[in-house]
């Protein structure tokens, strides 16, 4: 499967988590640190099922290009991984609203 083959929704959830998993990559020591409270807060919300947190915590140990690999993976386990969003914090808004701009749907006066 290619990321075009994914639909828009699954498309702009990979280009978010890729831009957020790029910083957490420059710096792994911080960007750790931020995921694993990101982790806890989910684990204590009850948000996230338990199995998809454990998950998680066992990519952050093995480091940043294990969890590059599993959060960009285009089947059906690194899309659930996306939907987790972990990476809160780690994306300059900025680049947030770029992506959100550049993958949303046209606008019927666009499609025209």
């Amino acid at each position: 499967m290619d990321l075009n083959a994914l639909s828009l929704e699954d498309r702009r959830s990979w280009q978010l988590n890729a831009a957020a998993i790029k910083h957490a990559c420059a710096d792994w020591p911080t960007a750790k640190i931020i995921v694993a409270q990101n982790l806890d807060r989910m684990d204590l919300g009850r948000r996230v099922a338990p199995g998809y947190v454990s998950r998680c915590r066992d990519l952050l140990r093995l480091g940043p290009e294990a969890m590059k690999a599993a959060f960009l993976a285009l089947d059906d386990d690194g899309q659930v991984l996306r939907s987790i969003h972990p990476w809160a914090g780690l994306l300059p808004n900025a680049e947030r609203l770029a992506i959100l701009r550049a993958t949303r749907r046209p606008l019927a006066d666009e499609a025209r």
